[in-house]
């Protein structure tokens, strides 16, 4: 509150930010060699680290979950994270990365939220 910004900012873009700070300057500065070597070093640190990070958070929540009795209503939510997870995955077996496959991922994100509006709105909430 002291600063003024959202807790919610707070929390789902700042620090994920900083907690992530180290993989994303490991990827840039790989990334800036533009070698095919490089660059798919760059592609695992960033992969490695989002679905660490995906897992981890899943894990936790699961856990409040059935430790505090919580109730349970984020089905489409988890089953898009879980979807693109998998998808990310067979990314990360690639050995060769195209500019397409820069494009399926980026459409990952519009992708996950449409997923989640269908699934919502289709009673899968």
């Amino acid at each position: 509150k002291r600063t003024g910004i959202s807790a919610f900012y707070i929390a789902f873009v700042l620090a994920p930010l900083a907690s992530n700070a180290s993989e994303l300057v490991a990827a840039y500065h790989y990334a800036q060699k533009k070698t095919r070597a490089s660059i798919s070093i760059s592609m695992a640190t960033l992969l490695g680290a989002a679905i660490m990070n995906n897992t981890f958070v899943l894990g936790i929540f699961m856990l409040l979950v059935v430790t505090q009795g919580l109730s349970w209503e984020f089905f489409a939510e988890t089953l898009t994270i879980l979807v693109v997870q998998c998808i990310m995955g067979y990314y990360g077996l690639l050995e060769k990365h195209t500019l397409f496959d820069a494009f399926c991922i980026i459409s990952l994100y519009p992708a996950s939220l449409a997923l989640v509006w269908v699934l919502e709105h289709n009673g899968w909430d």
